[in-house]
């Protein structure tokens, strides 16, 4: 990712998105990830999911633990540095 590009990363298209949440962060906002990073985990009754990002750079926000999610919903936004 370019320096000083923001992208936003929202909840993947699991199929089944019935009782999905965000239940672990393993960084949080000011913290430098690299692509491949575990940034935190999704699940619900049936699947637990570790979210591995796909860009490398700063976090800026995140959604709260426990956030109930649902398809497009903003779970981090990064920086490109």
């Amino acid at each position: 990712m370019e320096k000083g590009k923001i992208e936003s990363i929202f909840t993947p298209e699991l199929g089944n998105q019935k009782g999905l949440s965000l239940t672990k962060w393993y960084f949080k906002p000011g913290d430098i990830i690299k692509s491949g990073d575990i940034v935190c985990e999704i699940e619900n009754e049936n699947i637990t999911m570790e979210f591995e990002s796909i860009y490398s750079g700063r976090i800026l926000s995140t959604c709260k633990p426990k956030q109930k999610l649902t398809s497009g919903t903003e779970i981090f936004r990064i920086e490109g540095i």
